[in-house]
């Protein structure tokens, strides 16, 4: 008869004296054979008393110390790898075990031939439910299967499982090398999910062992650190975990929406009010965010700077799966799609799930994509009907003012100086709910000219929206209110038009003196950030050709009207901001063209009429508003690749403007900034509320719900662990985020910092983009169907800027990040590559 297997018990302890004189007695009265066990403390760095107390009290447990807290994942692999034994089993230090708990978890892994098996853990009392398998979401993140349940009366058979819990696991030692072990860069959490994601691609099976009982003193240990911190590593290991484990198109379709609501899952509870950036406000010149906010943003640029370390690993497993993303699905739990709350957040949830078809990976449908049929061949515009090359069309002029009547005698003045017919052109005025009536000077400067007056400033985009559709002409041309225009300008918009059949046509823009190029033509990078081409330099002699533009500036165009209104006109849901990037984008895809008309000269007060309003309001909009562009625009095997990116680099660049971000050694801050600590009762509800969200308490389930998933138990350990943090302590800066340093900071989920409004800003603008998707996901809907070119034709023919960087504080921290995203994401210039869709 063979002997039993020989095995290892780690218990990992850190400053968990309390809990070791419960959970050791427990193992070392197991029935296993005591020469087959080695039982085994991996301390890290405890200095309460634990070592002191095993070398005392447990004279027969191998003890292994470091001299500082290591995590998890770290100190387990390194003694893991050591161990020459038959199995390895990881306990945490706040558990005690039956008396046959070992026997039962060896006995399933020899019965069911499973290289894992997970122990059944219950709550302190055996009364509920803590672990009996997991729920696994598609983003990555994971959840106790029935946790609070009653315990008693329950069947739970031995059944396969994704994953076990790393607080009571068994694994074969020779599966756990062949595996990788845990990813040590996870330091803690999801790290066991991620090693039986790994199991399973590979091959190795996990079951449950229902008779092998643990019992789990909840949060004895992680309730002393804070939620903040713990999240950092959920979010960061959670998306870490997805990019390394899924096949390569499954990555592809989750990867921008695991980005996304995270992304939004942090700005939920960020403290940004967008109202504070709207137009004509003056923001503060800080904001306070709050801690958790703060901690999704850690955990994003934690993942992007390890992206290359991530893509080495996700190479070697990926080049040894046995089995597929859809092979694994029933281990997910039954619930790949779970959200992590409803209302908004679902809701944009949904709207990446249907827009990136993930449905279709984890609900056992087709995994085949859609290849759409050749784009239909472009054919030139004919001209308007009725309209000859020789003719003269009506040109209806949108003058949308803001400030009334102040820039408008000059702009008026040099419209009535036109060569261009009288008979032939139209001016309307439309004014944005300006403090003074414009309609006096309007009369004076343009008699004839109509007068639209909004009752409040709807902005660039319905302004001029309003005008053409109250236009008369064929032609409608938009025109900055703080200019004046050569006495050609209509004249040369209109013949360029007519020569190329192009449906919009945009002017030459120079300074008010004529001596700078203000607008000439423009390009798009892959984050939907607009750019003009040599805009500041000399302007004599240079671009003096009629070309192809990717836009025309919406301060100075022309427009077919028919075509202007059958696409959509301006994106109304923009406001203002790269709105004429979007439509000239727009016109190239539906299959028109946009020309530059070189003699078409507009004279520009630089800011004239927006240089009133703070920066920051338009940082906002820059943010929310290429991403708008990016959504609707790209096709989705582009998208997919261009908007992880795009959301990555905005909230770095707002990270990079604060003390908080890679770019600041400070680990601390004056006493006096503990100050913005909430303190007292506001302080202990917060972190009472975090602690209930910690046990499964969700806005989504009623109060009674709620009350009996916690039992009384639950509720007063939710009431310990709020308690337990102290607001006095005053560790800041990124120091107090970052458990891996050794920060237990149980009161940073009180906390608050201090943006520069402009970070805030663009952290408003990243969040309106993402609450916008519900309604975004119809208009990209409807563009695509109407797509005649594809991005390879246009983004090759318009390339000039699609790789570079966007300025940012902190340049050279954000432009290696942006370098590493476009190599690791595959983002390619179309020119160079032919295809950016190419892998």
């Amino acid at each position: 008869m063979s002997s039993p297997p020989r095995v290892s018990v780690l218990i990992l302890n850190f400053n968990g004296r309390e809990h070791l004189q419960t959970c050791l007695p427990t193992v070392e009265a197991q029935v296993y054979p005591k020469d087959r066990v080695s039982i085994e403390v991996i301390d890290n760095g405890s200095t309460d008393g634990s070592v002191e107390l095993v070398r005392e009290r447990f004279p027969g447990v191998v003890l292994h110390r470091f001299d500082h807290n290591r995590g998890f994942a770290t100190p387990y692999d390194e003694i893991a790898r050591s161990r020459d034994t038959d199995y390895l089993v990881f306990l945490n230090n706040d558990t005690r075990v039956d008396p046959s708990w070992l026997s039962e978890l060896v006995a399933t892994a020899e019965r069911q031939q499973a290289d894992c098996v997970a122990s059944r853990i219950l709550d302190w009392n055996g009364d509920r439910v803590d672990f009996v398998g997991g729920l696994v979401s598609f983003l990555g993140h994971s959840w106790q299967r029935d946790m609070g349940a009653p315990a008693a009366g329950r069947d739970d058979d031995e059944r396969p499982l994704l994953f076990a819990c790393g607080g009571s696991m068994l694994v074969s030692r020779a599966a756990y090398i062949d595996a990788g072990g845990f990813d040590r860069d996870f330091f803690a959490y999801f790290e066991d999910v991620d090693f039986g994601w790994r199991l399973a691609l590979l091959g190795y099976r996990t079951v449950l062992a229902p008779a092998a009982i643990t019992y789990h003193r909840l949060h004895g240990t992680a309730g002393r650190i804070a939620y903040a911190q713990r999240l950092r590593l959920y979010e960061r290991n959670a998306l870490s975990m997805i990019y390394k484990n899924y096949e390569d198109e499954t990555l592809r379709r989750v990867l921008p929406a695991a980005i996304g609501l995270s992304i939004m899952r942090g700005l939920s509870n960020s403290g940004i009010d967008p109202r504070t950036f709207a137009l004509g406000n003056r923001p503060p010149p800080t904001v306070d965010v709050t801690a958790r906010a703060v901690t999704h943003l850690l955990a994003l640029e934690d993942f992007g700077r390890r992206l290359p370390s991530l893509a080495r690993k996700r190479a070697e497993i990926q080049s040894r799966r046995r089995r597929s993303d859809a092979e694994l699905l029933p281990l997910f739990g039954g619930a790949p799609l779970r959200l992590h709350d409803s209302g908004r957040y679902e809701a944009v949830a949904q709207a990446l799930i249907r827009d990136f078809e993930i449905a279709p990976l984890f609900d056992g449908g087709s995994r085949a994509v859609a290849v759409p049929a050749a784009y239909a061949a472009v054919e030139t515009p004919a001209p308007a009907a009725g309209i000859q090359v020789n003719a003269m069309p009506v040109v209806s002029v949108i003058v949308l003012t803001v400030l009334g009547p102040m820039h408008l005698a000059d702009c008026l003045s040099s419209l009535r100086a036109q060569t261009y017919p009288a008979d032939c052109r139209e001016i309307i005025v439309v004014d944005n709910a300006s403090d003074e009536d414009p309609t006096p000077v309007v009369e004076r400067y343009y008699p004839g000219a109509r007068v639209i007056r909004n009752a409040e400033n709807v902005g660039f985009a319905v302004g001029n929206n309003i005008g053409a559709r109250a236009a008369r002409g064929e032609y409608v041309a938009f025109l900055n209110d703080d200019t004046r225009v050569h006495p050609d300008w209509m004249s040369e918009l209109v013949g360029t038009a007519l020569r190329h059949h192009a449906v919009s046509v945009g002017s030459r823009i120079v300074t008010w003196d004529g001596q700078l190029i203000d607008f000439v033509g423009g390009s798009v990078n892959c984050e939907g950030k607009g750019f003009q081409i040599d805009i500041g330099q000399p302007e004599a002699g240079r671009h003096l050709e009629e070309r192809p533009l990717l836009f025309a500036c919406g301060g100075a165009m022309l427009a077919r009207r028919d075509v202007f209104l059958e696409t959509g006109g301006w994106d109304e849901g923009a406001f203002a901001y790269y709105e004429d990037v979007e439509l000239g984008w727009r016109f190239w895809m539906l299959g028109h063209e946009v020309w530059y008309s070189p003699k078409s000269i507009m004279y520009h007060k630089h800011h004239g009429s927006w240089g009133r309003w703070p920066e920051p309001p338009r940082l906002r909009l820059y943010e929310r508003n290429s991403l708008r562009m990016l959504y609707t625009h790209l096709e989705r095997e582009t998208l997919e690749r261009a908007l992880p990116a795009a959301m990555l680099l905005a909230a770095d660049r707002a990270l990079l403007a604060t003390h908080l971000s890679r770019a600041s050694g400070d680990d601390f801050v004056p006493a006096a900034d503990a100050a913005r600590m909430p303190s007292g009762l506001t302080s202990l509800k917060m972190r009472l509320k975090l602690a209930l969200q910690e046990r499964g308490v969700t806005r989504s389930q009623s109060i009674g719900a709620n009350l009996r998933k916690l039992g009384t138990r639950g509720l007063a350990g939710a009431a310990r662990d709020a308690a337990r943090s102290s607001p006095s302590d005053t560790l800041s800066g990124r120091g107090a985020y970052d458990i891996e340093r050794g920060a237990a900071y149980a009161a940073l989920d009180g906390r608050q910092e201090a943006f520069p409004t402009g970070a805030a800003a663009a952290l408003a603008g990243l969040y309106d983009f993402l609450c916008g998707l519900p309604e975004l996901t119809e208009r990209r809907r409807l563009l695509q169907a109407q797509r005649r070119r594809s991005d390879r034709e246009i983004l090759a023919r318009f390339d000039h800027h699609w790789l570079d960087a966007c300025v940012s504080p902190r340049q050279a921290e954000h432009s290696a990040l942006q370098r590493t995203l476009l190599e690791i994401l595959k983002i390619d210039a179309p020119s160079a590559q032919g295809d950016i869709r190419s892998a």
